[in-house]
């Protein structure tokens, strides 16, 4: 629960802006990721609502309103590219549910791209696929923030490329 469990902290910290992370867990990888997904950006929403604290934005104007009307907790979502699968029209769907930043992978390689990984035989030397590629420039024309952190080297570059921001 983010009030029951971060509010006190974010209030101690004055944080004003945290992004609640939507993570797959294996077992749901890939038959039930997109359902996974969705109810873990729902969960937010039932969160924003037990607490007058907390507001879904997605936009600056938004997360200025939420903190001028006393909302000084402005969540939005950030998940990875696991619930989409292959589908880029479910970006639109999560979009529309408050997606605001989108890690393309994390440890583990998906239909997007390769992940980074700290292993000591490396990264795969693979970066995006085809639908990776679609992914990036439909986040650019949505205005989704794609977070790097967990792409590997390779993948890290195709995005440079096509990157038109």
């Amino acid at each position: 629960m983010l009030a029951d469990d971060f509010l006190s902290e974010f209030e101690a910290g004055d944080i004003g802006t945290a992004a609640a992370s939507i993570y797959i867990e294996d077992q749901y990888v890939p038959g039930k990721r997109a359902g996974s997904g969705a109810g873990a950006s729902g969960a937010n929403y039932v969160e924003v609502e037990r607490c007058h604290r907390f507001a879904i934005c997605r936009s600056f104007a938004e997360i200025k309103r939420a903190r001028e009307q006393g909302e000084n907790w402005a969540t939005d979502c950030d998940g990875r590219a696991e619930p989409l699968g292959a589908a880029l029209n479910l970006l639109r769907i999560f979009d529309e549910l408050g997606l605001r930043i989108l890690g393309l992978t994390h440890a583990r390689s998906n239909a997007a791209g390769h992940g980074g990984s700290f292993a000591a035989s490396g990264s795969s030397p693979e970066g995006l696929t085809a639908f990776g590629c679609e992914l990036v420039r439909e986040c650019e024309r949505l205005g989704v923030i794609l977070d790097l952190a967990h792409i590997n080297p390779a993948g890290f570059d195709d995005i440079l490329k096509i990157s038109n921001t």
